[in-house]
């Protein structure tokens, strides 16, 4: 095979391992596989408070998760309380047992980094309308 040719042929040991270190660095950048089996499960619905219901989940600032999850890609929507001023995930996605994703109201936006241990979430909001980080947890309903 001439330089610059392509096509055909086998693949050599040396382009075997350039492949290899090219997937390997865009799994560490987060471009995460969204068939990934190895990604914990954190579909389902969510609260900011110990309760038995998510009718139950209302209060100021308590917020509010409803997510949906393939492999590790994850949808959804965040919200203050139970069905009050949600606003749907953006760009959620769980490696391991870490889940990340932005969110944008119509009022404030932020990101959210949270670990999931069992069946809590614990983590930080940061949210644009303080330019803070608030610490959260989130108890599986």
């Amino acid at each position: 095979m001439k330089c610059g040719d392509h096509r055909g042929g086998t693949v050599t040991p040396m382009r075997k391992a350039w492949l290899a270190g090219v997937c390997f660095a865009l799994g560490a950048l987060g471009c995460s596989d969204p068939n990934d089996e190895t990604a914990a499960s954190v579909a389902g619905k969510w609260c900011g408070r110990e309760v038995t219901a998510a009718e139950l989940c209302v209060g100021d600032e308590v917020e509010y998760l409803e997510l949906e999850q393939s492999g590790s890609v994850v949808t959804g929507q965040i919200c203050e309380a139970f069905e009050k001023d949600c606003a749907p995930i953006e760009d959620g996605k769980v490696s391991g047992s870490k889940l990340t994703f932005g969110f944008s109201p119509t009022t404030v936006g932020g990101r959210v980094d949270l670990e999931l241990s069992g069946d809590v979430m614990e983590g930080a909001i940061q949210s644009e309308k303080c330019a803070c980080d608030v610490p959260f947890t989130f108890h599986r309903l």
